[in-house]
């Protein structure tokens, strides 16, 4: 694995070393617009589905840029772009997602003309579906437990039946608490996913566990970073019960009226939801792709864990090497091995804490 022989096309010393990074005023310009169709496709169902699947790709161009920054290029020189140019499978990356055109390409290169148009909205969907579905698995029945308890909690309220009180709550909080146990997983395999470009990456286990491990007080810090999003996002949903106290005028408000209100406070609600859920994703790939390298470099995952772009990305920045750290005296293992559990331990239940926060 150390002994991976260099890229050629990688050569510090080659005159196309330096490729145009992207101007940061097209960026400036495209993020309006990029963020203001994600805020139209947030208002129609299925349509959210096309915003999970281009922050997947958002997701996995994070993780290149970080295996980049961690290389020995950048010190040298390089620029991202020029990375990205050493294979076709990673050109796809030099801009962020599109919504609609297919990623970097022209009439000239892609002769269907559908494609071309349509291109990157088709990806986006496949791999939103993709991504919800592998959330669900894990998401769903937590989420299935906490309606049913709501729901009988307010038919008990109108019947009265009160020797079945406890069915509401108890159900609620078991749901609460699968919900709390499927977050310790979720976050770092979705980020999985969305660097391998691979579904079945969610399933992972093994992988996701070492991950976690590894980067346990970043994952602490991921759900913190959770907990305090989910605050606006609570005041936001609880502020239209105010609205009539708030303005009067409300109330004389016909049923459509009151719809059409409602409709464009929670559109521009999505100026905060979407910016902060791509942020969180963000951060997860962040701390996914450190992890990832890691592990790998320290050899407590085999190259043979990786997905082909992984793969590909780190052979061509020459990161595919295994670092072997200097023995340690015993005493000082058994002493890092207690304090370490120790730490675990308690930041384990310190993230439950959190994510019961959060939900």
């Amino acid at each position: 694995m150390g002994g991976t022989p260099k890229t050629p096309a990688l050569d510090v010393q080659s005159s196309a070393f330096h490729v145009r990074p992207v101007s940061s005023w097209r960026r400036i310009i495209a993020f309006p617009f990029k963020l203001l169709v994600a805020l139209f496709f947030c208002e129609w169902l299925p349509l959210p589905l096309l915003v999970v699947g281009w922050t997947m790709r958002l997701m996995q161009r994070t993780a290149l840029r970080r295996w980049w920054r961690m290389s020995a290029q950048r010190g040298a020189g390089g620029t991202f772009e020029f990375f990205l140019s050493s294979d076709a499978r990673l050109m796809g990356h030099r801009h962020w997602p599109n919504w609609f055109l297919d990623q970097n390409a022209t009439l000239r290169q892609q002769r269907n003309l559908f494609r071309l148009l349509l291109g990157s909205l088709w990806q986006n969907a496949k791999l939103g579906v993709q991504a919800m579905f592998n959330v669900w698995v894990f998401t769903l029945p937590g989420c299935a437990l906490m309606g049913f308890g709501w729901y009988d909690g307010w038919n008990n309220s109108f019947t009265k039946g009160y020797e079945q009180f406890w069915v509401g709550p108890t159900v609620s909080w078991l749901g609460m608490l699968l919900l709390v146990a499927a977050m310790f997983y979720v976050p770092m395999a979705q980020a999985r996913q969305a660097a391998t470009g691979n579904w079945r990456a969610f399933y992972d286990f093994k992988t996701v566990r070492t991950l976690i491990k590894r980067r346990w007080f970043a994952c602490l810090a991921l759900a913190a970073l959770y907990a305090a999003a989910s605050l606006p996002l609570t005041a936001l949903t609880v502020l239209p019960q105010f609205f009539p106290n708030l303005s009067p005028h409300l109330a004389s408000f016909t049923t459509q009226e009151a719809k059409r209100y409602l409709a464009g406070y929670f559109f521009w609600c999505g100026l905060y939801v979407v910016p902060a859920s791509v942020f969180l994703r963000i951060v997860a790939a962040k701390i996914y792709a450190a992890s990832l390298l890691r592990c790998v470099q320290t050899g407590t995952l085999d190259r043979t864990a990786l997905g082909e772009i992984e793969t590909l990305a780190l052979e061509n920045l020459e990161l595919l090497r295994i670092d072997v750290p200097a023995p340690r005296h015993p005493v000082l293992r058994a002493v890092t091995f207690s304090g370490g559990t120790a730490l675990r331990f308690a930041a384990g239940l310190a993230a439950a804490l959190l994510w019961f926060a959060a939900i």
